[in-house]
């Protein structure tokens, strides 16, 4: 599931790059350009916020800053916490539950979600994909007990496509977030709702961006979430090191492909 949602994620991406008609812009969030397009079936359309600037911006401090539980608490304002549920596919994806915080307008929730993440090296740059997209409801229902654990009463979020990707190529590097979610935690009408999700992607990629860029990286081992087992690896981005630690990030040190 997590590798589909990851295919699918670059598909709508590099549809878009490639001036592919159907995208709406819905103007901007400071540097942030903010964009939807409708999707057949779906009650709510898919979001994206894209960044691109220069390529003096470090493609191994952004991916530091995206995949860090610590540093998503601070460039999500909607985040609390994520628990690890279990690995598959020789760890290069793994179930979470996502914490989400309450607001005046918005319940807690919990998203439990399958994700993966792929570094692919190329003669003009690299990039690195995160993509992440909801379990199956009988999935839940089998770990029912064990969700309970962080909340019974709490609302599940439905997202089939939550991803973020860094593109960089000689001349620049491209920060961007899409998103498709079919049951939100906001209790707002959609045309509300809609205003709302747009915002708040401009807000995690305008702090995402800011974070990497003024030092605000991880000063441990980056993780997706705590995890008890303190083995740790080392991987290259770009010319720099960064130390891992637990399931989907490890694997991006052996992913070298073409595309």
């Amino acid at each position: 599931m997590a590798n589909d949602t990851l295919r699918d994620a670059l598909r709508h991406l590099e549809g878009f790059n490639s001036g592919q008609h159907g995208w709406t812009n819905l103007g901007s969030n400071g540097d942030v350009k903010l964009i939807s397009q409708n999707v057949t079936g779906a009650n709510l359309p898919m979001f994206l916020g894209q960044l691109t600037a220069s390529s003096a911006c470090s493609v191994a401090d952004l991916t530091a800053v995206i995949l860090s539980d610590a540093c998503r608490r601070f460039w999500d304002p909607s985040y609390l916490a994520s628990h690890v549920l279990c690995t598959c596919g020789d760890s290069r994806s793994a179930v979470l539950c996502t914490e989400q915080k309450g607001s005046p307008i918005s319940a807690e929730a919990l998203w439990t979600n399958v994700c993966t993440a792929r570094h692919v090296r190329k003669e003009q740059g690299e990039r690195i994909t995160y993509a992440a997209t909801s379990v199956p409801a009988d999935f839940r229902k089998q770990h029912r007990e064990t969700l309970s654990t962080w909340g019974v009463d709490k609302k599940e979020l439905i997202t089939k496509i939550w991803a973020m990707d860094v593109l960089r190529t000689n001349d620049q590097v491209q920060l961007s977030f899409l998103l498709l979610s079919e049951a939100s935690s906001f209790h707002l009408p959609n045309f509300m709702l809609k205003q709302v999700l747009a915002s708040w992607l401009g807000v995690c990629v305008n702090s995402v961006w800011r974070m990497s860029t003024s030092g605000m990286t991880p000063k441990g081992s980056i993780c997706l979430a705590p995890v008890t087992d303190e083995d740790t690896e080392t991987i290259m981005l770009g010319s720099r090191q960064l130390t891992v630690s637990g399931p989907v990030i490890i694997q991006l040190a052996s992913d070298n492909g073409s595309g």
